[in-house]
């Protein structure tokens, strides 16, 4: 359970965070990303000559427009994947929860699960752990936000679909009863063995060696989401979660012989997955780990000259 301490300090952040460098339409006025606004049941988001406006008064608190960005434009202060991550891993069949109701069963919490109908966030934290997960959503139907559970139910089933044969699973539990709930133990005698096993497995656990680094770049800065930060070095890790990215994730980017070998390009890609050709007047290099598939050299390419695919 987290601490009272713990609660308060998660409380006194803003729930979301707007980085506009890293915003599709910020970067391109024609871009056709809606994402966070058709995710926002409060209509808390909107767009204005000033670029993206959050109403915090009007926001419900969902973060369903945190896991729909593939960007990183919308992040949550109030999630730490590192912590979270020490504290599912520090349980052998971890549940997670939300922290609106702190009388809601759970060995770590989230500001609200709909922060993770994201289903890479759902990938990181099944291929990290390598065990069952269970998001407790018992209590969801009582809440404001209850029309998260649609979308965190998808997510779970697209994450079972891209980790298929891999170690672990992640479970949504509607009824209370099915939660199997047991508070992780502190007596004396078993507070030594878990650090005794925890001394010797921390060379192997996945979610120990992730470097986990949530610092926000400045306006225009090429990095990636640390949702394919992550992934990719879990895929390092691990060459079964490798070979599921390059056949399930990483996407393929093909320039036509309608390039002009202009390059622009290169510059309104937000996390550098295009780089300069090798000769002048080519096409661009592409770094197929860096695509996010965000589709937006697609969209501002004046010949029409770049296709992408998704697996």
């Amino acid at each position: 359970m987290l601490s009272g301490t713990f609660l308060k300090a998660m409380t006194e952040l803003p729930a979301l965070r707007i980085e506009p460098g890293r915003c599709l339409r910020h970067r391109l006025s024609i871009s056709s990303c809606r994402k966070c606004f058709e995710a926002c049941a409060s209509n808390a988001l909107t767009w204005s000559t000033s670029g993206l406006n959050w109403d915090e008064e009007r926001c419900s608190g969902c973060l369903l427009c945190v896991a729909s960005c593939a960007t990183d434009a919308l992040t949550s202060p109030q999630l730490s994947i590192g912590d979270l991550l020490q504290r599912l891993d520090e349980v052998e069949t971890p549940l997670l929860a939300c922290s609106s109701n702190p009388q809601t069963q759970g060995h770590a919490r989230v500001p609200c699960l709909g922060l993770l109908a994201d289903p890479q966030l759902l990938l990181i934290l099944r291929l990290a752990l390598g065990k069952d997960l269970r998001l407790n959503a018992s209590q969801c139907a009582e809440c404001a936000n209850c029309h998260i559970v649609e979308p965190l139910t998808s997510a779970v089933q697209q994450t079972q679909a891209l980790a298929s044969g891999l170690a672990g699973s992640v479970k949504v539990v509607i009824s209370a009863p099915e939660l199997d709930y047991r508070e992780k133990s502190c007596s004396r005698r078993e507070f030594f063995t878990f650090l005794n096993r925890r001394s010797k497995q921390t060379g192997l656990s996945l979610a120990n060696r992730l470097r986990v680094d949530q610092s926000s770049g400045s306006y225009g800065k090429k990095s990636l989401p640390l949702s394919r930060n992550l992934l990719l070095q879990l895929g390092k890790s691990s060459p079964p979660i490798r070979e599921m990215l390059v056949a399930k994730i990483l996407p393929e980017l093909f320039f036509s012989s309608a390039c002009s070998g202009c390059t622009t390009c290169i510059g309104i890609c937000p996390t550098g997955a295009l780089c300069s050709p090798d000769q002048r007047g080519g096409a661009p290099v592409t770094a197929k780990d860096r695509c996010i598939s965000c589709r937006l050299c697609v969209e501002f390419c004046h010949q029409s000259a770049i296709e992408l695919t998704t697996p």
